[in-house]
């Protein structure tokens, strides 16, 4: 197509959010007022009307590299609000009269090699893979009530739930979402204490001192007589409770019944309490540090007798991709798998972009991530997180161009916040921001869509 062009929209048709049915698009009717803004400056430019199905003809815009368009009045607001059916806009060749039907940010442009082929610009998903490493085919099975299935979501603070902590972060609520579609739900996912403790959790308590999260990590220590009380949202008949054995010591009680002691036996191993046989119901399990050594809880579980389908949302603040490569027992990685995922959801880079780390190294443990997923029989869909302030956005574009590497690469998935909100301008104005980092309770529950749209297929 040679050089691409910087001034022409051709041949554009449009779509916009169905008012009967806000998950389906329709082709606005001929005669409709066209917005056009040009998108990497916000600067609005001349409207065009429609032709027949919603048909824009060719129009001159000199100088303009990425366009956006909307029926709606407010750049900001629109293309924030249906970010996806909004931003029309593609860079497009002077001399190419065929439809530009859909919207591509530059790294999964129509001229970069078949990449656009698997882009879907009104949900932001991006498939690299058809069949998707069996996870589909296993999530059906739990659908039809013949399997229990686990997703896995590893990632930072937004996924641990930083603002919309427990029940309102984008993984369960993801969860809710599934169980809406047909999908029953087992248990709670295995809940991780020290997560929980970094960001509020209110399934969770703790005393009032004696209490941490291990540094980086999942889990949490407790010292002696210090304790934490976790609160099941689902219903079940049977508890896990996850712990290292390098850690003191513990005492547990369930529904606050008698303490059972619980004796570690100092190995760099992980360990794992199960009760069986309680009534079908909620539970409260409570752990208490019984030795001068403080214990090192991992997490907790509650689920029932009855095939369905668990996530375990295992997000660690201030982490980057090197703190989840590693496999050894203490590791992210070995304890968000702790209850073994067909499907780990990979939620990461904007850590890895804001301290730096090379591009090089950052696809690299993304692979790695990967590699030991698909060795551990579990596919892998990747997560694109949303532009945060910590890093200018054109460098952060080189980081999400990466995860689109990666996702080729590797054949996996990949579900695109960035392209969904835009730049973090465009999300705050969206309201779809707690700061200038972590999405709020609206933002979570746009991460949630995205994501079971895509894995519902």
């Amino acid at each position: 197509m040679g050089e691409l062009s910087t001034k022409s929209i051709i041949g554009l048709w449009t779509e916009e959010p169905d008012p009967a049915d806000p998950t389906q698009v329709v082709r606005p009717p001929a005669g409709t007022v066209v917005n056009v803004w040009d998108y990497e400056t916000g600067v609005q430019l001349a409207p065009v009307l429609t032709g027949q199905r919603g048909y824009i003809p060719p129009t001159d815009y000199p100088g303009v590299r990425v366009f956006a368009v909307s029926t709606g009045p407010d750049f900001a607001a629109a293309t924030v609000a249906f970010p996806s059916e909004t931003l029309m806009g593609a860079i497009v060749d002077a001399g190419l009269t065929a439809d530009v039907s859909e919207a591509w940010p530059t790294y999964a442009h129509p001229y970069v090699g078949e990449r656009h082929r698997h882009f879907d610009p009104i949900k932001g998903h991006y498939h690299a893979s058809p069949d998707d490493a069996g996870w589909r085919t296993k999530l059906l099975g739990t659908r039809r009530g013949f399997r229990s299935t686990t997703i896995s979501i590893m990632g930072s603070s937004s996924v641990a739930g930083q603002s919309s902590p427990g029940l309102l972060s984008w993984g369960l609520l993801m969860r809710d979402r599934l169980a809406a579609a047909g999908m029953g739900v087992q248990g709670t996912g295995v809940t991780y204490a020290g997560q929980a403790f970094a960001v509020s959790d209110p399934r969770w308590t703790f005393s009032a001192g004696g209490v941490a999260q291990v540094s980086v990590r999942l889990s949490a220590t407790i010292d002696n007589t210090s304790w934490a009380q976790f609160a099941s949202d689902i219903a079940g008949q049977n508890v896990k409770i996850h712990y290292q054995h390098d850690g003191g010591s513990f005492t547990y009680s369930i529904d606050g019944g008698a303490a059972v002691a619980v004796t570690t036996n100092g190995s760099a191993t992980n360990g794992v309490v199960t009760v069986t046989g309680l009534s079908n119901a909620t539970h409260t399990v409570k752990v208490t540090g019984a030795n001068a050594t403080a214990t090192k809880l991992i997490g907790v579980e509650v689920y029932s007798n009855t095939n369905g389908l668990n996530v375990s949302v295992a997000g660690v603040g201030g982490s980057v991709t090197a703190n989840w490569v590693g496999s050894t027992y203490s590791d992210n990685w070995t304890m968000a798998r702790l209850r073994v995922p067909a499907l780990t959801i990979v939620a990461m880079g904007g850590n890895d972009a804001t301290t730096a780390v090379p591009l090089a190294t950052f696809k690299a443990n993304l692979e790695g991530i990967i590699g030991l997923n698909t060795y551990s029989n579990s596919g892998t869909l990747l997560v694109v997180m949303p532009h945060a302030n910590t890093v200018d956005l054109a460098t952060y574009r080189t980081y999400v161009s990466a995860m689109y590497d990666v996702a080729d690469s590797e054949g996996v998935n990949l579900v695109d916040m960035s392209h969904r909100w835009g730049s973090l301008t465009q999300a705050t104005a969206g309201n779809l921001m707690v700061d200038t980092v972590h999405p709020n309770t609206a933002g979570h529950e746009d991460y949630a869509s995205a994501v079971a749209a895509m894995i519902l297929g």
